[in-house]
């Protein structure tokens, strides 16, 4: 079933996003389509969020599996298990404690994955981020742009997930709807014309989207990722052009 546990707090962080934001410079012009989402496979992996409600953890293992597919053209798919340690380890859950099973605080969840990191592979490895911040709305589509990826915390209404079927494909905010619980997403795409944000989430890259009204009136929290996996280790560079030491400086503001 995906009508599944869709638990997270809403957060407020003392995070500025206008002293790091990119560069530190204003944002860079958008393009019509923004998209870190067309080369990936169409299943990324549920990774348990089918079961649970680690859907913090698997959004970020989503946006690792993108990060390194545009940044350095490798599909990297993390296990289930992998994903379900990082939500254990960061939060105290038990997959045989129901009672454990209770989310993720996007600010705690995204503080860990910077400075623990995220399991990965067979042998321990850790994908760590170098930084975040919460993101304000007119910064959503830059930062989505710059950073190869959005996260968002969002409520979900039966109007999107209804009872008798399936989460519908294009999301939208319709007042008085029941609310059905909250979920944490990655925004990977934006087609101006379209006006649509697509999103990755329960192992999907291509199928559901939000609308421009959704995203003004659903999301409690914004934030940019920062991960050093988006400059190449060989050109030195971000997809966009950023060099390893301007994202270096930028991350060292994000960290402070």
């Amino acid at each position: 079933s995906q009508v599944i546990q869709l638990a997270l707090q809403r957060t407020q962080t003392s995070f500025d996003v206008d002293k790091t934001l990119l560069r530190g410079e204003a944002p860079p012009a958008v393009p019509d389509v923004i998209d870190w989402i067309s080369k990936l496979p169409a299943d990324i992996g549920m990774l348990g969020n089918d079961q649970y409600g680690d859907c913090f953890w698997a959004g970020q293992y989503h946006f690792s599996t993108g990060v390194l597919q545009y940044a350095s053209g490798i599909t990297n798919i993390e296990t289930t298990a992998n994903c379900l340690q990082a939500y254990a380890e960061a939060t105290g859950f038990n997959p045989t404690d129901p009672n454990t099973d209770n989310g993720t605080d996007p600010t705690e969840g995204l503080t860990y994955h910077m400075n623990v990191g995220l399991p990965v592979g067979t042998e321990g490895g850790r994908r760590k981020l170098d930084g975040f911040f919460l993101c304000s709305p007119e910064h959503y589509l830059p930062v989505m742009f710059e950073c190869g990826g959005l996260g968002l915390g969002i409520r979900v209404y039966a109007n999107n997930m209804p009872d008798d079927g399936p989460p519908v494909d294009v999301w939208d905010y319709v007042p008085g709807s029941e609310l059905k619980g909250l979920h944490w997403v990655i925004g990977a795409k934006y087609d101006k014309n379209e006006k649509l944000y697509h999103i990755e989430t329960w192992g999907q890259s291509k199928q559901w989207a939000l609308t421009e009204n959704f995203v003004q009136n659903a999301v409690d929290c914004a934030y940019g990722l920062a991960s050093g996996d988006w400059v190449n280790g060989s050109t030195g560079k971000t997809p966009l052009g950023l060099t390893k030491q301007d994202w270096s400086n930028v991350m060292a503001e994000l960290k402070q």
